[in-house]
C-alpha cells in the first residue's frame, strides 16, 4: 500500500510504516484545496496522487507507469467513480433491479433502477442510500436484492432488510423507499449535502 499524506508544515522523507505501507508526505497547498473544496473538481487531489506516486518511485520500485495511467484513464472518464454493485432479475415478478454506486469527493450514493422485464421499460430510478464520502459510512449497508410479497428488499451484509421499496408503487412510477434499522443507521444512510 502507498499512503500519501499532505501537510502544511515539515515534510518527512519516505518510509515504510506498519504494516507494509510506503508513507509519502507532500506539501499541502491550502489555497488550491479551498478553491475546489465542495465541488466536483478533483484536479488537486489527482495532482497530489501523481506527485506522491512519483516521490514513492524514487524511494522504492513501484509500477509508476501503471499508476499514472490509471490517473489518466480516470480523467478521461470525467473522474467518475461508478460501478455496478448488483443486477438481479425476478421473472415471476416481471422485474429487474439494478444497484449502482457513485462515489465522489462530496458523497457516496447507491442508486436503484427498477425495470420491467417484459417491456424493457425503466419503471423507476432513484437514490436509496446517500452517505458522506467515506467507505466506513456505508460499509456493509447493502449486499443483496430480494422480492418478498409486496416488497423489494435490499439487504445489508448480515442479510437483514435495510431498504424496503414498495413493489406496487414501482409499477405506478414511484420510488418509495424506507430505511430500516435504528435511528443512527437511518441518519447515516440519508446524508444530505
Amino acid at each position: 500500500m502507498i499512503s500519501i499524506g499532505a501537510h502544511e508544515d515539515k515534510i518527512n522523507p519516505c518510509m515504510i510504516i506498519p504494516f507494509d505501507a510506503l508513507k509519502v508526505e507532500l506539501h499541502f497547498k491550502k489555497a488550491l484545496y479551498e478553491k475546489i473544496k465542495g465541488t466536483e473538481d478533483c484536479s488537486y487531489y489527482l495532482e497530489l496522487l501523481e506527485q506522491g506516486f512519483r516521490k514513492a518511485s524514487e524511494f522504492k520500485s513501484i509500477p509508476l507507469d501503471i499508476l499514472l495511467n490509471l490517473i489518466e484513464e480516470f480523467k478521461k472518464g470525467d473522474c467518475k467513480n461508478e460501478w455496478l454493485h448488483k443486477k438481479k432479475r425476478f421473472k415471476e415478478e416481471d422485474l429487474e433491479v439494478i444497484l449502482t454506486c457513485e462515489f465522489t469527493t462530496n458523497y457516496f450514493q447507491l442508486i436503484a433502477t427498477i425495470n420491467q422485464i417484459s417491456t424493457k421499460k425503466e419503471l423507476v430510478k432513484g437514490i436509496v442510500i446517500k452517505t458522506e464520502p467515506d467507505e466506513i459510512a456505508y460499509e456493509g449497508m447493502f449486499k443483496d436484492i430480494m422480492v418478498i410479497d409486496k416488497d423489494i428488499i435490499i439487504t445489508d451484509r448480515s442479510d437483514s432488510p435495510r431498504i424496503i421499496i414498495k413493489k406496487d408503487d414501482v409499477f405506478k412510477g414511484k420510488m418509495n423507499s424506507i430505511i430500516t434499522g435504528d435511528e443512527e443507521i437511518k441518519k447515516m444512510l440519508s446524508f444530505e449535502l
